[in-house]
């Protein structure tokens, strides 16, 4: 089964330019994207008025429109702050 099948499952259609962004440059494997998805926290936040769904797997977080122009679409992928990466340590993919 293909990424885009195993992500349609739990109800995400797609990445938002930015995300995918943020997927490539943090270093996050599509098996690390699918792992936070799975067996992540979920929680359901308002984020300057627009709801989203945040999948939290221990310093992991990524974030899930809920409605509007982006519904269904993966925004931002965010990881360890603390580690120092390929985009100067700003929330890079560190392993599990």
């Amino acid at each position: 089964m293909s990424f885009e099948s195993k992500l349609a499952q739990r109800g995400i259609l797609d990445f938002t330019e930015h995300g995918a962004e943020q997927m490539a440059t943090r270093g996050f494997t599509q098996d690390a994207v699918l792992k936070i998805i799975k067996e992540g926290t979920v929680k359901e936040v308002a984020y300057k008025g627009s709801p989203q769904i945040h999948y939290l797997l221990g310093r992991y977080r990524i974030v899930v429109e809920i409605s509007g122009r982006n519904a269904g679409k993966i925004i931002s992928i965010m990881g360890d702050y603390s580690a120092k990466g390929g985009d100067g340590g700003r929330g890079i993919f560190n392993g599990f």
